[in-house]
């Protein structure tokens, strides 16, 4: 749910940072999404074996998932040190009119999916009760974060569409 305002950053630095050089983002775009959720997932499967046993509760899932964004952290710093290393095309920099703003797609996906998360432990509080809710964790937080991620996507849409 957090991740989509940060890979659209990502993507539109990066995206401007490969038309700066001449060439074309749409490869290192994928390139970043793809080395993201491989380093993720790659990150989880790790932590999950490093501390399987040694940690119980909320600061086992705590420790997992900060491994594995640190992981998907890394594999888009790679990407970025690639494109880094590479020169301009001619050797001329440029200074494109198409450079995007990515302010409003970023805006509306931190907007929809926060708003979306905490609209869903709304009503799951109102549903259930807070104590109620509170021992169903299982239940509330994967709600919270597809109502979350639904929402980051439609928010970063509608930003899009703001953009341009």
């Amino acid at each position: 749910m957090f991740e989509i305002p940060i890979l659209v950053w990502l993507c539109g630095s990066l995206g401007n940072m490969a038309r700066r050089r001449g060439r074309n983002p749409a490869g290192f775009t994928l390139l970043l999404i793809a080395l993201w959720f491989i380093g993720e997932l790659a990150g989880a499967i790790v932590a999950y074996q490093l501390w399987a046993n040694s940690t119980v509760g909320i600061r086992k899932v705590v420790l997992i998932y900060g491994t594995a964004l640190a992981c998907a952290a890394a594999g888009a710093a790679v990407v970025f040190l690639l494109l880094r290393i590479l020169k301009p095309v001619d050797g001329v920099w440029r200074e494109d009119a198409r450079l995007v703003d990515f302010r409003p797609q970023l805006a509306g996906a931190t907007l929809g999916g926060v708003g979306g998360g905490a609209m869903t432990v709304g009503v799951m509080m109102y549903m259930y009760g807070p104590v109620q809710a509170m021992n169903n964790l299982s239940v509330v937080v994967p709600g919270a974060v597809v109502v979350g991620f639904i929402g980051a996507l439609l928010g970063m849409v509608f930003g899009i569409q703001k953009a341009f």
